[in-house]
């Protein structure tokens, strides 16, 4: 309502079926983070309903509003006009820097799964660093391709909707009656 309000149109209302979209693209990769994490064993949820057409829907429902809670929260930002005017020196998206991130973003993917006591985290970050080579080459929207005209206001506006966003679930979290738990390797 706040976005709308400033700008006239939000993610929600004037970009709808867009919206719509990126809860269907939110619950795919929120299952593909499960999934890894059949192997990594960071977390574990408590206290959910038994009844399994209930625990599924709130699945559904929870891991939709993952990427449009991000964006949401990362638009707001932006409408606020934080960070807007953030420069770095232009970062020049070589081939060679591409296939780079793109090596990388494979192996925060492998390393994770073949010795998640070590790599754990890295999972975090495999899908960014795989994708935004792609993006890039593709002409789609990249941050690669904001840092290269030297802004860097999404890249910071989007780190700053990610922490203001995971503050919030971990906060919601701790007292909430259905809940995630942590189990990570090294620091418990």
């Amino acid at each position: 309502a706040v976005i709308y309000r400033i700008k006239g149109g939000s993610l929600i209302v004037s970009r709808t079926e867009e919206f719509f979209w990126l809860m269907a693209w939110s619950v795919f990769i929120w299952f593909l983070f499960e999934l890894a994490n059949l192997r990594l064993q960071n977390w574990h949820y408590m206290f959910l309903p038994s009844d399994k057409s209930l625990r599924w829907s709130g699945y559904f429902l929870a891991y939709a509003t993952v990427l449009p809670g991000l964006f949401e929260t990362t638009e707001l930002i932006a409408t606020a006009g934080l960070f807007k005017a953030a420069r770095i020196r232009p970062l020049k998206a070589t081939p060679r820097l591409l296939k780079t991130l793109f090596i990388a973003g494979a192996a925060a993917l492998i390393l994770p799964l073949a010795m998640p006591r070590y790599f754990f985290a890295l999972i975090w970050v495999a899908f960014t660093l795989l994708l935004e080579p792609v993006n890039y080459r593709l002409g789609l929207r990249s941050l690669l391709r904001d840092l290269g005209e030297g802004s860097a206001a999404k890249l910071a506006q989007l780190l700053t909707g990610g922490f203001i966003c995971g503050f919030l679930w971990e906060f919601w979290n701790f007292k909430a009656g259905a809940k995630w738990l942590y189990t990570v390797p090294l620091v418990g």
